[in-house]
């Protein structure tokens, strides 16, 4: 099933730094298919930092933060995330 077939393409784009394309080409067999999948990532980490003013009295006006994400760390299409 092409549905199928596109759902596990998007999961393995889930991560922002991963990109992924298929291409389906005739099989050996008649009826058959082959699906070739070219997978890269751009690279393996992300840094953000933030600034706003939404803060009150007791927490000072502004706010702020950074953020370290290591995507893929284990190569199951996992995240590690630090705020």
């Amino acid at each position: 099933d092409v549905r199928d077939i596109e759902q596990g393409l998007e999961n393995l784009q889930r991560l922002p730094t991963v990109t992924a394309r298929m291409a389906l080409h005739p099989g050996e067999a008649p009826g058959e298919s082959d699906i070739l999948i070219e997978r890269t990532q751009s690279r393996f980490w992300r840094v953000g930092a933030w600034v706003d003013d939404t803060g009150t009295g007791s927490t000072g006006r502004y706010q702020g933060g950074v953020m370290l994400a290591l995507d893929n760390p284990t190569s199951l299409s996992d995240l590690f995330y630090v705020t």
